[in-house]
C-alpha cells in the first residue's frame, strides 16, 4: 500500500484504465533516490489485474546507451520464450534472413 502521492497514484491509475481500453500511455518516474519510484511501480504493478508486467533495471553505465532498457526487456522476454506460445516467441526473434528484428 501506497501512502501519500495521491496525484503520482491517480495518473498511475488513470494510465492502467486506458491501457485496459486499448489506449496506450507512458510516465516516466525519475527523482533523487529514496524519494518512492520503486513504490509508486510497485503500486502500479499492484493494480494491474492480469496484465502482463515487464520491468528492467537501468544502471548508470547504461544511461547514455539508446534503448538499452528496450534491450533489458526484449532480451529477458526472449530468453523466456521457450515457456510462451509461438506468436510471442516470434514477435521476439530475428529474422535471421534479413537481418531486422521483427518486433
Amino acid at each position: 500500500m501506497l501512502i501519500g502521492r495521491a496525484s503520482e497514484r491517480a495518473r498511475v491509475e488513470r494510465l492502467l484504465a486506458g491501457a485496459r481500453l486499448g489506449t496506450s500511455g507512458v510516465l516516466v518516474v525519475s527523482g533523487d533516490p529514496g524519494i518512492g519510484k520503486t513504490a509508486l511501480i510497485e503500486h502500479a504493478a499492484e493494480h494491474t489485474d492480469g496484465m502482463a508486467v515487464l520491468r528492467a533495471r537501468g544502471v548508470p553505465s547504461e544511461a547514455e546507451i539508446p534503448f538499452a532498457g528496450l534491450f533489458a526487456l526484449l532480451v529477458r522476454e526472449r530468453r523466456r520464450g521457450a515457456r510462451r506460445g509461438r506468436d510471442r516467441r516470434a514477435a521476439l526473434s530475428i529474422d535471421r534472413a534479413g537481418g531486422r528484428s521483427v518486433v
